[in-house]
């Protein structure tokens, strides 16, 4: 459907009030070049052992044919700070659970989308959507060498949140930028998860401890070093993590509000 009651200052002033950092307008459609990665990821098992990610993967890629435009919101997160010896945890696991605190926020959002006449679902890691394509298809920023979004705003270090809406707004330019020749972020993993193709999950310290369900064998739990939720490694050492929050000391407190 048109639009002739909403603009995007609009949906970015409501957002930012409700304690967004950056929001971009992509126009909906299927993702080309980042289905074929996707299923070049999937032929040579990356993935590991989380088949779910094999179930009709050309989905992830594509939006509802009612969808005529995703919005895509920031929000920013510190960095966390370790004492020497401590077991570590993503900063992203730090504080309350990012879903529910995103899905809330977004809220007012999709209601003055509604009052508008406008239809608008909220995604938060949910409803198998390629989240960090979209917020490049939508100006936040651009894919780096870590495979993080690397945003215009903080870095690597922000959650997203999706807002599918069938009304149309003109979209943003998509975003750009390079890593260049840096490779810090592959000489850095402890597990030699990234290369030149990307990460294989089934090195990553992240997929090891968050998303594998079977005990881990003494080879791998040799590899996690201090870490015990999720890995943080490559994100720090990107030279973009300068435009993040200020770093935080971590709570020594175990792991993470996953309660591991």
């Amino acid at each position: 459907m048109s639009n002739s009651q909403i603009t995007k200052s609009d949906i970015r002033n409501v957002a930012v009030e409700r304690g967004f950092d950056d929001v971009g307008f992509a126009r909906a459609g299927f993702l080309n070049d980042e289905y074929e990665r996707l299923t070049v990821w999937l032929e040579n098992d990356r993935h590991g052992e989380m088949k779910w990610m094999e179930r009709d993967p050309r989905s992830r890629a594509g939006t509802d044919d009612w969808v005529k435009t995703v919005i895509v919101f920031a929000k920013a997160y510190p960095p966390l700070l370790f004492e020497p010896g401590q077991k570590k945890y993503a900063a992203y696991a730090e504080g309350h659970d990012y879903h529910k605190t995103l899905k809330a926020m977004l809220i007012p959002v999709a209601e003055k989308i509604r009052s508008s006449g406008g239809k608008a679902k909220r995604f938060v890691d949910t409803g198998a959507i390629l989240e960090k394509a979209w917020a490049q298809r939508a100006g936040l920023g651009f894919l780096g060498r870590n495979t993080m979004l690397l945003s215009r705003t903080h870095g690597p270090y922000v959650y997203l949140g999706l807002i599918f809406t069938d009304l149309e707004f003109d979209p943003d330019p998509v975003g750009t930028g390079t890593c260049g020749d840096c490779v810090r972020c592959i000489e850095v993993c402890p597990t030699q998860a990234l290369d030149d193709q990307g990460i294989d999950a089934r090195k990553c310290i992240s997929y090891l401890t968050i998303e594998l369900k079977r005990p881990l064998t003494d080879d791998e739990k040799s590899q996690l070093g201090d870490w015990e939720f999720g890995c943080d490694d490559c994100l720090t050492i990107c030279p973009y993590s300068k435009e993040a929050l200020p770093a935080v000391s971590a709570i020594s407190r175990g792991v993470s509000r996953y309660g591991k």
